[in-house]
């Protein structure tokens, strides 16, 4: 499974000296225009993403699939709120692929073609839409082969 990956912990400080350092320009978007508070709020987010990270190792390895559903759900929110990805097609696989590991199927589905709708929009590879097709389809079939199960327990129980 790939984990979307950027420069979620680096601080305001940090991130405007590599900008220099490295491009040779101070950033003057509004949050490095902002308030000392928005600044302050920025980085805790991206210390509490850092955090997250290291508590979804902690989930995954000891296999607890609803809290890390929980603390990437978070993660999301926090992605979105720091505009720290170009789409978010990537973090919703990983919420797929969690959701599927719970035995969520109809939201490992759901997330899925989150993910694939994001991809396909904003670009990703060829194999990357093609494995969220085929993860789609086996949700899709799993849930007809489910539902045709349940008539036939239906049909058998009304005899």
């Amino acid at each position: 499974m790939r984990t979307p990956d950027s420069d979620f912990g680096l601080t305001y400080k940090e991130r405007q000296n590599i900008l220099l350092r490295r491009w040779g320009f101070r950033c003057t978007c509004s949050l490095c225009n902002g308030t000392h508070e928005d600044i302050v709020a920025s980085d805790r987010r991206r210390k509490r993403l850092i955090d997250l990270r290291q508590e979804l190792v902690v989930m995954v390895n000891n296999m607890d699939y609803m809290k890390a559903i929980e603390a990437y759900s978070e993660v999301i929110a926090l992605v979105e709120t720091e505009h720290l990805a170009e789409h978010m097609g990537e973090h919703y696989e990983v919420l797929a692929r969690f959701h599927l590991a719970a035995n969520n199927r109809g939201s490992a589905e759901k997330y899925a073609l989150m993910a694939l709708n994001e991809i396909e929009r904003f670009g990703g590879t060829y194999d990357d839409t093609v494995e969220l097709r085929e993860f789609v389809a086996s949700m899709r079939q799993y849930r007809r082969a489910e539902a045709e199960s349940m008539r036939r327990r239906s049909r058998s129980t009304s005899i």
